[in-house]
């Protein structure tokens, strides 16, 4: 047997596991008549001490508390105890037994058997034994205040366990929150941060990933109006692109790299990718010429471009493009004048 708590980088949550294991949690327990559990909560993203409330309700009296919490699958951090890790998520920032809980008046400290924000920071376990003058509680209320930091995360779902703590070894687990003496069913919750309108791809950035996202639910006629219906038309479709790179990324229709100005090198590098009318349905993205959503690289990304009328005039303005404009003479010379040259730029793309 491998001996994990000697050569665990991260010694002490194991030892304190080994120790309260068969002390509170072992003890004569009842039928289940409490039942804790945690809220699906909405915080906000990169945003450290956001408070959740954990609920206790049946109001039997307690005398002591095993509190397990996760984010999730615990973290990659979890290699270190020679456990199998998991994505990062949220960090547990701290565990607050006494304002206005169930445990305000007692005397007793809860004590962290182990898990710290540096080392574990999805994973938080404590215990809280009522020796002093008080020596039970009614657990009906508020069990305890979870704080959460958000820093470095900008959308997504996250499980946030009470129960399944830790993945299983032969040490035990996957554990669960316990009262001493009274059973209870217990219940997760998860944490929900809602991702930027327009940052589909969650990088805190409107970039070419976004779009690419964006003209998938428009090629597969998505019914999330409240993700895709840029414009409030009450539809997704092409109009809503458009919307995007005019209102959330401020650049032209044909600004393959994004930098803001439509001109020759957006060009270059949308013939490059070799893509257009290659014939293979759904096969480019904005990079590659695909301005218009629908997957491929054609005359009706060009015209698209050249009609909205952003050709080599410098920077998009960063406001709403309210109509389309005719296509003036330069623009629609230009036009021919590509379309001419398109089958000597498509070869040089294959050499």
């Amino acid at each position: 047997m491998i001996d994990r708590t000697a050569s665990s980088p991260f010694p002490s949550l194991r030892v304190a596991l080994l120790t309260i294991i068969g002390t509170l949690c072992l003890a004569n327990v009842s039928a289940a008549t409490l039942s804790v559990s945690l809220p699906n909560a909405t915080l906000l993203a990169n945003t450290p001490g956001q408070w959740i409330d954990v609920a206790v309700a049946g109001g039997d009296s307690v005398s002591g508390l095993d509190l397990f919490l996760q984010v999730d699958g615990g973290g990659p951090q979890l290699v270190g105890y020679q456990l199998e890790g998991s994505r990062s998520g949220p960090r547990i920032q701290n565990v607050d037994f006494k304002t206005g809980t169930i445990f305000q008046s007692v005397t007793d400290t809860a004590v962290n058997v182990g898990s710290t924000s540096v080392e574990l920071p999805q994973v938080s376990v404590w215990t809280l034994s009522l020796i002093g003058s008080t020596k039970t509680v009614a657990a009906e209320g508020t069990l305890v205040r979870v704080q959460i930091d958000t820093t470095g995360f900008f959308g997504g779902d996250w499980e946030l366990k009470l129960k399944d703590v830790l993945p299983y070894d032969e040490f035990g687990g996957p554990y669960a929150t316990s009262f001493a003496g009274v059973s209870a069913t217990v219940t997760n919750g998860m944490l929900h941060i809602p991702i930027v309108r327009g940052d589909y791809n969650a990088n805190q950035q409107f970039d070419a990933g976004d779009i690419d996202i964006l003209a998938a639910a428009i090629r597969t006629t998505s019914t999330d109006l409240a993700s895709y219906d840029l414009n409030g038309d009450q539809l997704v479709n092409t109009e809503d692109h458009r919307y995007w790179a005019s209102n959330y990324a401020h650049v032209y229709l044909g600004d393959a790299n994004l930098d803001g100005r439509f001109n020759s090198s957006d060009f270059v590098q949308a013939f490059v990718a070799g893509k257009y009318e290659d014939n293979v349905p759904a096969n480019a993205n904005w990079a590659e010429g695909d301005w218009n959503g629908d997957g491929d690289f054609t005359t009706t990304d060009l015209v698209a471009a050249f009609q909205e009328g952003g050709y080599e005039i410098g920077y998009h303005p960063a406001v709403p493009v309210n109509s389309v404009p005719e296509p003036g003479t330069a623009t629609l010379a230009l036009l021919g004048l590509l379309m001419l040259t398109e089958p000597r730029m498509s070869r040089m793309t294959r050499i």
